[in-house]
């Protein structure tokens, strides 16, 4: 991983610069870097989004890879120019042909230098992301669903499938570690609805996983005793 000052040179080595998504912040003396491994065509492009909705990172894809510089808030101007610590990030795909963004699902993201895998992309100065996306086929529906929110104990949490069966069901804590694992309370069923009791997890905010294939949907918890 380069010093700051080196600007995007793991980028270069691995994919070309993006042509169609320019970040609207650069050079902020913070940044992380994500490599993309994806299946999709050479000179598309991924974006990287911080909440509110700034592109603060891109890469093209070519040989199915790319390296994304995220651009971080720069601590010397008083204005939020990037993302800050623990900002939960949104990726997006760009195909270059339809000139249109298309959703991606993320899926084996984990911290290169510790080694750990974790729940979703959040912003941390000078780390190093490894994952997985896979272009969401428009055939394939799935959704995912939980009441009541927030909760004291027990929970309903219902999905509905198309073209696959679920794989894993599982609750991650804000620091992407897994709390709980509930994949064995799953049928072979397109439609399912689990009655959970959680009240052996503790006040704050989590993060239900459906995992179906390659798909891959999620839903903020929050439980308030």
């Amino acid at each position: 991983y380069p010093a700051n000052s080196s600007g995007r040179v793991l980028a270069q080595a691995i994919s070309p610069m993006p042509k169609y998504l320019i970040p609207e912040y650069n050079r902020t003396g913070n940044s992380a870097v994500a490599i993309f491994s994806i299946d999709a065509n050479d000179g598309d492009e991924i974006g990287i989004f911080n909440r509110s909705g700034e592109l603060i990172g891109s890469g093209a894809i070519k040989n199915n890879l790319t390296a994304v510089t995220i651009w971080g808030d720069n601590s010397q101007t008083p204005n939020i120019d990037g993302a800050v610590f623990n900002e939960e990030l949104t990726v997006k795909y760009f195909n270059s042909r339809t000139n249109k963004f298309e959703n991606i699902e993320l899926s084996n993201i984990t911290d290169y230098l510790s080694g750990n895998e974790v729940s979703g992309l959040n912003y941390s100065n000078d780390a190093v992301f490894y994952l997985k996306g896979n272009v969401e086929s428009k055939d394939n529906k799935l959704s995912l669903s939980i009441s009541p929110n927030p909760i004291k104990d027990m929970i309903e949490i219902s999905f509905t499938t198309s073209d696959c069966s679920a794989s894993n069901i599982k609750i991650y804590d804000l620091s992407g570690r897994m709390v709980q694992d509930l994949t064995s309370k799953l049928i072979n069923s397109n439609n399912q609805t689990l009655k959970v009791n959680l009240s052996n997890l503790t006040n704050g905010e989590y993060t239900i996983i459906l995992t179906c294939g390659n798909l891959k949907v999620s839903e903020k918890l929050i439980i308030m005793k």
